[in-house]
């Protein structure tokens, strides 16, 4: 909700993107880090926090050389 927020108010800005994008990649990489954790998945769940945190990674990097975020419906990276 906070990029919308941003958009709405007039604040936002491609640096706040990129850095609201990290955060979030960030926070998903120990939510998936702790579950793995917990699962006592071993090895096997540092694949899965690489890849959560390469999804936005990823989408980040189209949004800026595309112009625009182009996803799937149902996809929980957007807003």
């Amino acid at each position: 909700m906070d990029g919308k927020q941003a958009r709405r108010t007039g604040n936002s800005s491609p640096l706040g993107m990129l850095f609201d994008h990290g955060i979030d990649a960030y926070t998903i990489g120990i939510q998936v880090l702790m579950m793995a954790k917990l699962t006592q998945m071993g090895n096997l769940g540092l694949f899965f926090v690489f890849g959560s945190c390469m999804d936005f990674y990823v989408c980040t990097l189209q949004e800026y050389y595309q112009g625009g975020l182009f996803l799937p419906f149902g996809n929980a990276i957007t807003d």
